[in-house]
């Protein structure tokens, strides 16, 4: 970690706050929650070479415990370079907007619609980002679908971000679910809890490329080919993961 002078970085004072906030929230999931991990892939990653993490089955606003997996050497690359969207209503309250402000070095607000919102989000994306982004778009409620009764699926925004990536690797991160921890409207969460992860690394290009394999020939547009194609591999990894952590509680 190097701390150079604020002379030649005009943000750094925003990376430091940033960097004190993912410490901070580090810290406390690591204290007050056990944290299984389940990893499909080899561990541990080569975290540097991460540049975009899918978190898959949204369910709460304390997802950012889910940071108690990342290393602390990591948290100042984060802070420096992490870019991700978050809902306008959500960024819109007083408090909540303001603690998601700092989980990240640009936090970009968006509406519902593929509108200005979405490009500001994709514009701020560079080669040495860190794209962090809940894919669903929506949280779960009780019932297993969102606020509005729609089922839980994933939004073809991921392909967005993956297509303007060339290198680095992809991390999909699936959530066994935080409602034990802190449900929708629940204001004080529960502490003392397991929360489940499984995660998986693929290199983006490799991972473009199979999936432009995969591709049918159903759909007239190439893009919108692949962004079907790409949504199905990762509603399936996130069926396989959620059947993995059943399981593993099962056996614990």
């Amino acid at each position: 970690m190097s701390f150079q002078s604020t002379e030649n970085h005009p943000q750094f004072f925003k990376t430091l706050f940033v960097f004190v906030t993912l410490s901070i929230t580090k810290i406390f999931a690591k204290i007050f929650y056990r944290i299984q991990e389940i990893w499909t892939t080899p561990y541990p990653p080569d975290w540097d070479q991460i540049k975009c993490i899918g978190v898959l089955n949204h369910t709460s606003l304390f997802e950012p415990l889910l940071v108690g997996i990342y290393p602390f050497r990591q948290l100042w690359r984060a802070a420096k370079h992490m870019v991700a969207p978050a809902a306008d209503i959500t960024m819109n309250r007083k408090f909540v907007g303001l603690f998601f402000s700092l989980l990240g070095q640009h936090v970009i607000p968006i509406s519902r619609k593929r509108d200005h919102s979405w490009n500001k989000f994709l514009d701020k994306i560079s080669p040495e980002s860190l794209v962090v982004i809940l894919p669903e778009g929506r949280m779960m409620r009780n019932d297993g679908r969102d606020k509005n009764g729609k089922m839980m699926d994933i939004r073809p925004g991921i392909a967005d971000i993956l297509i303007k990536m060339t290198s680095g690797h992809f991390m999909i991160m699936t959530s066994g679910g935080l409602h034990h921890v802190q449900r929708p409207g629940q204001l004080v969460p529960r502490i003392f809890k397991t929360i489940q992860i499984v995660a998986e690394i693929h290199n983006i290009s490799e991972l473009t490329d199979q999936i432009s394999l995969r591709m049918t020939t159903e759909t007239k547009a190439g893009e919108m080919n692949f962004k079907k194609t790409l949504l199905e591999f990762l509603e399936s990894r996130k069926k396989y993961h959620l059947e993995l952590m059943k399981k593993a509680k099962t056996n614990n």
